[in-house]
């Protein structure tokens, strides 16, 4: 009977051994295949918005790096909500990728008592793309053509100045709630489902004022006034426009980011190839050069660096205890 009972567990023994070895191979030939297929990325706003633009140039980039197609789909709704869903609940196999953005990924974590998922646990941060300093432009017909003639006319006008956003508790409006609460003025929120038709409505003068990282062909361009840039520090793609701080607004920043990740549960190797091309990818003196002329610069990094910055951005807005709802 002791005879048995040794060869039977020998056998159990050999058999975990054999699938721990099968699974090691399987992994092993899962990272020399990948990808086997064509990537998709979820963009989870309008076409022509800032993250649109940045995953179209960034996902042209590393396709060639990878061999295969990297097909874009806009999934708008929620304050980036739907289309975030969508990979959070797709396989986590690398083959559903998502361009996340801090609206959607802190800001409504932070100022929603239900936000529709956890930014940290459903998802596997890959890497930060790009970081943008907003720019606050006014329509072109607005009265007064800096901070201060805006402040004046906002403190006389309580409820008469509109700014557009890309949804209630996105980052253009996270930048008017700040305002309102710094400068002590009364505004009203007008959202829409992206950054591009919350832009046209400020160009069209149905809208007064809008927080964008996207300000510099349109203020070129004569379409909107540049009221100032969000940062303590003139940005060096347009040193000529002020910033909110040396205008009246002392200390006030307002500097997002837009990045890749995945459903949580991504195999490791899967990861690393990806943080890997899309870095590459960042040091083309082309992909800087477009990415700045949007109004970002690169970032980069690793998924541990992307996942700390993620949790600290939640944190530090939570602290401003702004509640949606």
């Amino acid at each position: 009977m002791k005879q048995q009972l040794v060869t039977r567990r020998n056998v159990a023994c050999a058999f975990a051994g054999l699938l721990a070895g099968l699974c090691l191979a399987a992994q092993g030939a899962s990272a020399e295949t990948y990808p086997a297929r064509a990537v998709k990325l979820v963009v989870p706003f309008n076409a022509g918005g800032a993250a649109d633009v940045v995953a179209r140039l960034i996902g042209e980039s590393i396709s060639r790096r990878l061999g295969q197609s990297v097909i874009v789909e806009n999934r708008a709704g929620a304050t980036g909500a739907t289309g975030s869903l969508v990979v959070s609940r797709s396989p986590p196999d690398g083959y559903t990728i998502l361009m996340a953005v801090m609206s959607s990924h802190a800001v409504v974590p932070a100022t929603r008592k239900e936000p529709a998922f956890d930014p940290i646990g459903d998802f596997t941060p890959i890497v930060r793309i790009g970081n943008s300093v907003q720019t606050l432009v006014v329509r072109k017909d607005f009265p007064g053509s800096n901070v201060q003639d805006f402040l004046k006319y906002a403190k006389a006008n309580p409820g008469k100045v509109t700014y557009a956003s890309s949804g209630l508790a996105s980052f253009p409006w996270l930048g008017a709630k700040l305002i309102e609460r710094a400068a002590g003025i009364e505004m009203v929120h007008v959202p829409f489902p992206g950054d591009g038709p919350a832009m046209n409505s400020v160009l069209s003068g149905h809208v007064d004022l809008l927080f964008t990282p996207s300000a510099k062909p349109y203020v070129d361009g004569g379409l909107v006034k540049v009221l100032g840039v969000a940062s303590l520090e003139r940005v060096a793609s347009t040193p000529d426009w002020p910033t909110l701080d040396e205008k009246g607004l002392a200390g006030f920043t307002l500097v997002s980011w837009v990045g890749f990740m995945g459903p949580a549960n991504m195999p490791k190797s899967v990861v690393d190839r990806l943080n890997s091309v899309v870095n590459e990818a960042l040091e083309e003196p082309n992909v800087k050069q477009r990415m700045e002329q949007i109004g970002y610069s690169v970032a980069g990094g690793s998924p541990e660096s992307f996942r700390k910055a993620v949790q600290d951005n939640i944190d530090s807005i939570r602290a401003l205890n702004l509640k949606v709802d």
